[in-house]
């Protein structure tokens, strides 16, 4: 099974010359978490998520619309590609601890998104047949849940 069997499309992305408030927007408007951050000519920069909107909100003391997407967007991103293999899309997204990439063409341009939840229903759409997909599913999501040591 194919990332591009299962990402989520159309991906909506911001470039990294506009402001947060756009970005916010993209979110609420489309009921996503995060979004690519792109260029002017469409390849990957970065990814905002609404943590990243709402710390900014918090700390910065500014209109979101005064606060520029690049200044608190996360990078490097990690992505991968349409044509990788789910297992290894999942396992980027456990090493990566987070819950989504963005998925790219060969030249880096953002062509979906790729998540936790995508893997999930390719498992279950497969009637679990998937040994290696279920297990890196069950591993990733282990790694999330995993609370910070405590000194």
């Amino acid at each position: 099974m194919k990332v591009q069997d299962l990402m989520s499309t159309p991906a909506y992305t911001c470039g990294h010359t506009s402001h947060i408030d756009e970005a916010a927007r993209l979110m609420r408007d489309n009921d996503v978490g995060s979004i690519p951050v792109t260029d002017a000519s469409g390849r990957l920069k970065g990814v905002i998520t609404d943590r990243d909107v709402s710390m900014a909100a918090y700390s910065k003391a500014k209109r979101l619309a005064e606060i520029p997407v690049r200044s608190v967007m996360s990078t490097p991103v990690h992505s991968c590609d349409a044509q990788d293999d789910v297992a290894t899309a999942v396992n980027r997204i456990r090493d990566a601890k987070t819950r989504r990439l963005p998925v790219t063409d060969g030249n880096q341009r953002v062509v979906g998104v790729f998540s936790l939840d995508d893997a999930a229903r390719g498992v279950a759409r497969s009637g679990g047949d998937s040994a290696a997909v279920t297990t890196a599913v069950a591993q990733a999501l282990a790694t999330r849940s995993k609370l910070p040591a405590t000194p």
